[in-house]
């Protein structure tokens, strides 16, 4: 959570996965109101599936929970995808 920076928060989080299947796995993205009562506190998200993500910094464009683009919002992350040895 970042406090006081609502508009401009940044993390700094490396967050490793292991697949193993990737044709049927999703990521999905999450912003959650930290100071919200209610349960599922959820402000925005973006899911897609794993087999579609590619490497390099990437806008991870954010939607309400109808569905709906939220205007110029967005993530910016950067991804890298090690490939298994063989």
């Amino acid at each position: 959570m970042v406090r006081n920076n609502g508009f401009s928060p940044r993390w700094d989080e490396t967050f490793q996965f292991t697949v193993t299947c990737p044709q049927l796995a999703l990521i999905m993205f999450r912003v959650v109101d930290g100071i919200s009562a209610s349960k599922d506190a959820t402000v925005a998200q973006y899911c897609l599936p794993v087999r579609c993500i590619q490497t390099g910094y990437r806008m991870i464009e954010l939607r309400d929970m109808k569905g709906e683009r939220l205007g110029p919002t967005g993530l910016s992350v950067h991804i890298t995808i090690d490939k298994p040895h063989e």
